[in-house]
């Protein structure tokens, strides 16, 4: 995972690994021509602290499980987004991309469905069903 306190920075990068994955020759890595990244984008506080296990610094908290939970519901190629995400990078850069709503999913371990956003050019099918 990635984590910035800027929104554009992390749609930058999420798209520039989605261009790179599309343009990838994976036949030379003897890969399968369907292998593509899904990509799912929230906004919210984290915790940073030492992990033990890792032996590094690392971040933690419900907002990177709320992540982490988006992310399974793309389609490969996907960039979805959380309605705290696109708010954000509404406040932070205007008119930098346009998204599309495509509707309340329901995330895993979680009662309540979220409004989800796919960015437009990174979604060309319908998200999977729960």
């Amino acid at each position: 995972f990635v984590a910035s306190n800027t929104p554009d920075d992390v749609l930058q990068l999420a798209m520039n690994l989605q261009a790179k994955m599309r343009d990838l020759d994976l036949s030379v890595y003897d890969l399968p021509q369907t292998l593509a990244l899904r990509v799912g984008l929230h906004y919210g506080p984290v915790t940073r602290m030492h992990d033990p296990i890792t032996r590094r610094e690392s971040i933690f908290g419900a907002q990177v499980a709320h992540a982490a939970r988006i992310e399974p519901l793309a389609v490969p190629g996907a960039i979805l987004a959380s309605e705290a995400y696109i708010s954000a990078l509404a406040l932070d850069k205007p008119s930098t991309v346009s998204s599309r709503y495509i509707g309340r999913k329901k995330l895993k371990g979680q009662d309540t469905p979220v409004r989800l956003f796919a960015i437009n050019g990174y979604y060309a099918q319908s998200p999977k069903e729960q």
